[in-house]
C-alpha cells in the first residue's frame, strides 16, 4: 500500500507491505494532479512497514519510477524513515539515488526526517 498526504512543501509517502507499480501509480498520478503539491517538493518516504528482502534491481527500479512518476513534483531532498530491519534496501536506495541527482538521508523518527528538510524550505 502506497499513501501520501501533502503538508507545505512537504509531501510524506507512505509506504506497507509490498506494491506493485500498478498499485503505485494511481498514487503517483494523483501526487501530479493535486494543486497542493508543489513542484519542487521535499520528500517525506516512510518506509518503516515495508517488506524486506528487496534485491537491489527491485530498489533501483523503484527509485526509477519514483523519479519518473513524480516527475517536477519532485524536489532535492528526501529523507526516508526507516527500521535497522529495512536498512541494507535503504542504504541501496541512498547511494543509487546520487547518480539521480537526489539528496537521501536515513532516519528512524519522523521528526528528525522532518527537521531535516526543513533545512531546504
Amino acid at each position: 500500500m502506497l499513501s501520501y498526504e501533502i503538508d507545505g512543501l512537504i509531501l510524506t509517502l507512505r509506504a506497507s507491505g509490498t506494491t506493485t507499480i500498478a498499485q503505485r501509480k494511481p498514487v503517483f498520478d494523483a501526487v501530479r494532479a493535486d494543486l497542493r503539491v508543489p513542484n519542487g517538493a521535499l520528500i517525506l518516504l516512510d518506509v518503516r512497514k515495508v517488506e524486506a528482502g528487496m534485491g537491489k534491481h527491485v530498489v533501483i527500479e523503484r527509485l526509477r519510477v519514483l523519479l519518473d512518476e513524480l516527475g517536477p513534483k519532485l524536489g532535492p531532498a528526501c529523507a526516508m524513515i526507516v527500521t535497522l530491519r529495512i536498512l541494507d534496501q535503504a542504504s541501496m536506495f541512498q547511494a543509487e539515488a546520487v547518480g539521480f541527482g537526489l539528496l537521501v538521508k536515513l532516519f528512524s523518527d519522523e521528526p528528525t526526517a522532518r527537521q531535516w528538510l526543513g533545512a531546504y524550505r
